[in-house]
């Protein structure tokens, strides 16, 4: 579990690949997964014509202890988490996901402030423009 009570950085690091495994496990034998959090941004570039249907998962409110949508929001409108140089426009969406459970926060950056918010991914059109690891300040990868 990832105990947050420290600022935390969304770097833009290379993004492990997931691994695929063609034969069955054992249980007994299994390996567990190294626990990351992955971060893209995405920009917001319209609506779109509503023709597409499917079903998608809802943002969850937390990843593992410390790692709230709220605490999240609050650090990323208190000051500047990026590694890079990076001023968000109207509209961004920050997804921050755990690698092993596909759960994830989502944030929209409306008004001056990122707010804990999603589109629905049917409804408009983004475009991903940036990822990375989301790290302690002590730039320990989040276990």
């Amino acid at each position: 579990m990832c105990d947050l009570d420290k600022d935390f950085i969304l770097c833009k690091c290379e993004v492990p690949k997931p691994v695929i495994i063609k034969k069955k496990v054992k249980k007994r034998n299994f390996v567990p997964v190294k626990k990351e959090y992955i971060w893209t941004l995405h920009k917001y570039l319209g609506e779109s014509d509503g023709n597409e249907m499917g079903r998608y998962m809802m943002p969850v409110g937390m990843l593992s202890n410390g790692l709230t949508h709220e605490f999240v929001e609050t650090e990323l409108n208190s000051h500047n988490c990026f590694d890079f140089d990076y001023l968000p426009a109207e509209g961004d969406n920050l997804i921050i996901s755990d690698s092993v459970e596909f759960s994830r926060l989502e944030f929209i950056y409306r008004n001056g402030k990122w707010i804990s918010e999603h589109y629905y991914p049917f409804g408009v059109i983004t475009k991903r423009f940036g990822e990375g690891l989301l790290k302690k300040t002590e730039n320990d990868i989040l276990p």
